[in-house]
């Protein structure tokens, strides 16, 4: 998991890097924040970073690694954020919590500025292989998720561009080992790691997930 998570955090900062360094008075939201173990590609000088979760006990610890953050204890369409306020968002294993996905999709596309960029990850749950893992080999897992949603690639592209945004790169990550325990050893050693990657390179429709960087269209 170490090894996903520091991949996840390299290309967002390659994102952010890309889109938004040449520019000043940069203000980004990270949704969900959590601990704000994602929040780290966010942060750098002059950025006007801001965060929101559910869980106020993540908060107080994200207070603790991000003291120049802004926080908010609350769902995105209840904190009265303003139209086009935010540079990017980054919303990292969100969405598939959310109940209505397509109205936090318009929330999220509403509090940026147009031509803003969404970062938007979520568990590709919704493939053959993961609906082998969730239904024959380990259907305790539906019993135990706090997942609402299993989505795809192809299904999450149709719901992002019908809220208003165009995708413009994706970044998947390895390949899905339908059996939990198996996937965590598989990706342990460096061999089983590098193996994982170019099976995903050679199915990335049964990649174990992905990141989609999208922008904001501007007024319809």
């Amino acid at each position: 998991m170490r090894r996903t998570i520091e991949q996840r955090i390299r290309w967002i900062e390659e994102e952010v890097e890309r889109h938004l360094s040449n520019r000043s008075g940069i203000r980004l939201l990270e949704i969900g924040c959590g601990d704000g173990l994602m929040m780290t590609p966010l942060r750098r000088p002059g950025v006007d970073l801001w965060g929101c979760d559910l869980n106020l006990l993540r908060l107080r610890r994200t207070r603790v690694g991000f003291p120049e953050a802004r926080l908010a204890l609350g769902e995105i369409g209840a904190l009265g954020f303003r139209d086009g306020v935010f540079d990017g968002v980054l919303a990292s294993q969100v969405l598939e919590h959310v109940r209505e996905t397509d109205s936090a999709l318009r929330e999220l596309r509403r509090i940026l500025k147009p031509g803003g960029r969404l970062w938007l990850g979520v568990p590709n749950e919704g493939c053959r292989l993961g609906r082998l893992r969730n239904r024959w080999v380990q259907p305790k897992i539906l019993k135990q998720t706090d997942h609402l949603h299993f989505f795809t690639e192809p299904a999450l592209r149709r719901k992002i561009e019908a809220a208003g945004f165009e995708i413009r790169s994706v970044f998947r990550e390895n390949f899905f080992i339908p059996h939990t325990r198996l996937f965590d050893w598989c990706h342990w050693p460096a061999f089983g790691w590098r193996l994982m990657q170019r099976l995903a390179a050679v199915w990335p429709g049964q990649c174990a997930g992905f990141y989609l960087a999208c922008e904001q269209r501007g007024p319809e």
